[in-house]
C-alpha cells in the first residue's frame, strides 16, 4: 500500500510517498507537485482496463475479445489519465481533491470491486486495475470506472462523505443521483423517476443491497453528469 498523509480541512490535498518504481494514476487536473525523481506521463484510460480474458483460456480468450470490443472502444475514446512513477529512491507527489471538500481512501483488497464517479477519482495505486466503466443515459446516466485488485484508491468530494449500507435502513435506501461518490458490488444500483409538479421527472437513486454507498453534502463536480442507470 501506498503512504501517504491527508492535509487540510474545507481544501484538502493528499500527499503520497511513493518508493522505488512504485505507481499511481489519477485524473487530470488533480496532481499539485512533486519531486524531480517521479515521472510523470499522459497515457490513455485502457492503459490500465483489465483485460477480460485474463486468467482464461484460449478458447475463452477468443469468445471475450467479440464480448469486450465494446467496453475495450469505449475505453480508448475515454479521457485519459496521468501516470506517475518513482524512478529513483524514494519520490513525493501530491494531489488535490475537489474545493471545497474532503479526500478520503479506499482501501481495496482484491474481495470487491469499487465504482467510483468520474470527477471524484484523485488517485489511485498503479496496482489497481479498472474493470469496466458504468455509463447510462445521457443527464442523469452514472459515469463511472469499476476498480478491481489490492491497492488504495484516493476519492474526493463536495462537502462532506457520508457513508450508507442499505442493509442498515431495511435493505433499500433512495438518494439523490448527483449525491452518489462511489459504492462496492454488494450493492445494485437503478435509477427511477419521481413525477414533479409540473410533469417533469425527477431522477431517484434507488441503492440496495448489503454493501457500502458513499455520498457527498456538496453539489458537485460542476459539469459532471449526474448518477444514475441501472446496474
Amino acid at each position: 500500500m501506498v503512504k501517504y498523509e491527508i492535509r487540510g480541512d474545507w481544501s484538502q490535498s493528499v500527499l503520497c510517498r511513493l518508493d522505488a518504481h512504485q505507481e499511481l494514476f489519477g485524473e487530470l487536473g488533480r496532481f499539485l507537485w512533486k519531486t524531480p525523481n517521479i515521472q510523470m506521463q499522459v497515457r490513455p484510460r485502457s492503459r490500465w482496463v483489465q483485460d477480460p480474458s485474463q486468467g482464461r483460456g484460449l478458447l475463452g480468450r477468443a469468445l471475450s475479445t467479440a464480448a469486450g470490443s465494446g467496453k475495450r472502444t469505449a475505453a480508448r475514446d475515454s479521457l485519459p489519465l496521468q501516470h506517475f512513477t518513482a524512478m529513483q529512491g524514494i519520490g513525493l507527489c501530491a494531489f488535490t481533491g475537489i474545493v471545497p471538500g474532503e479526500i478520503r481512501t479506499i482501501e481495496s483488497d482484491g474481495t470487491s470491486e469499487w465504482t467510483v464517479r468520474r470527477g471524484s477519482l484523485v488517485a489511485a495505486e498503479g496496482t489497481l486495475r479498472i474493470a469496466g466503466r458504468k455509463a447510462g443515459p445521457a443527464g442523469n446516466g452514472f459515469d463511472g470506472d469499476r476498480f478491481t485488485g489490492t491497492g488504495t484508491l484516493f476519492i474526493g468530494a463536495t462537502g462532506h462523505f457520508i457513508d450508507l449500507n442499505p442493509e442498515n435502513q431495511g435493505g433499500v435506501v433512495q438518494v439523490d443521483p448527483g449525491r452518489v461518490v462511489a459504492f462496492d458490488d454488494h450493492v445494485a444500483y437503478s435509477i427511477e423517476s419521481v413525477a414533479g409538479m409540473h410533469g417533469e421527472h425527477i431522477p431517484v437513486a434507488t441503492i440496495k443491497g448489503d454493501g457500502k454507498v458513499i455520498l457527498e453534502t456538496g453539489a458537485g463536480v460542476v459539469g459532471r453528469e449526474s448518477p444514475g442507470a441501472e446496474s
